[in-house]
């Protein structure tokens, strides 16, 4: 009900989406409280689709975010973030190669993207633990916080838990808990195993365990 009532009071950010029509009505929104794992062989483009999700919420809805990340340093994101605003390539904003007219895009989508109301904490392998407080911590800031985002599910630690297998799954679980817990949607990013790099075939999800 109050999904419908938002909807007709032409209010359609329930929720988080992708941006990519075809996949939004595919899975519909990702709503508070949901655990959603996006999951794909190496470079194959999870941190760009979930990426694309926090563009997407917060520039067309306005919605404040938690990026969570245990692989990209904070510069490398901040500069996709720019160069996706900006559409300038990545490679020129990374590298530097900055020519006559694109400074002025530069400085435009900076003044812009320095107003998004988005949180980065950058981790090598971060623990249950210190994944609750950056949540709770944004929480504190943006009592509407819009989403989480953990990139990726691999590098989390469960001290308490020495078998691998045992330690994926009490991540996962911890994780599904925390997005009930804070009330909010959290996207995971997560590497499929080593058996299905081997074969050339669509994921399943049993390319998921111990990943």
């Amino acid at each position: 009900l109050e999904k419908s009532e938002q909807k007709y009071g032409g209010d359609d950010s329930y929720g988080v989406r992708f941006g990519i029509k075809s996949l939004d009505d595919k899975i519909g929104s990702v709503d508070a409280g949901h655990f959603c794992i996006i999951a794909g062989r190496e470079g194959s483009g999870k941190s760009t689709l979930a990426q694309i999700l926090a563009f997407t919420n917060m520039f067309r809805y306005g919605k404040s975010g938690l990026f969570i990340s245990a692989e990209m340093d904070k510069e490398t994101l901040m500069a996709r973030l720019l160069s996706a605003y900006s559409q300038i390539p990545f490679k020129n904003i990374q590298r530097g190669e900055i020519y006559d007219g694109m400074f002025e895009q530069i400085a435009d989508s900076k003044g812009v993207i320095d107003e998004l109301k988005l949180i980065i904490e950058e981790k090598q392998m971060p623990t249950l633990s210190e994944i609750r407080s950056y949540i709770r911590k944004a929480k504190r800031k943006y009592p509407d916080l819009g989403f989480v985002i953990v990139d990726y599910i691999g590098l989390i630690k469960d001290p308490s838990q020495k078998d691998r297998r045992l330690e994926m799954d009490s991540v996962s679980r911890n994780l599904k808990a925390m997005g009930k817990e804070f009330d909010v949607p959290m996207i995971v990013l997560a590497q499929l195993n080593r058996e299905n790099v081997k074969v050339a075939r669509e994921p399943r999800s049993s390319d998921l365990k111990e990943s």
